[in-house]
């Protein structure tokens, strides 16, 4: 086989996968649901989660050793 033959058939292959694994899977949107199995927690564990969250967008920013302690 020519390279070219090669290639345009690797296309074909990689097309029909993803329309198969789309026709069984089905496709998702992309988007990330945050808190989806948050809303059975009490008020306690919610203010501990929260604040969990805003130390890790912290220590992403800053990268501060002090700031990653503080999220773990």
């Amino acid at each position: 086989m020519e390279m070219g033959d090669v290639n345009g058939w690797w296309n074909r292959v990689s097309e029909n996968i993803l329309r198969a694994g789309k026709e069984v899977l089905g496709e998702s949107s992309g988007k990330m649901w945050e808190n989806k199995e948050t809303w059975w927690f009490n008020e306690e564990v919610q203010k501990k989660a929260q604040a969990m969250k805003m130390g890790k967008k912290r220590w992403e920013v800053t990268s501060l050793d002090g700031d990653e302690e503080y999220y773990k």
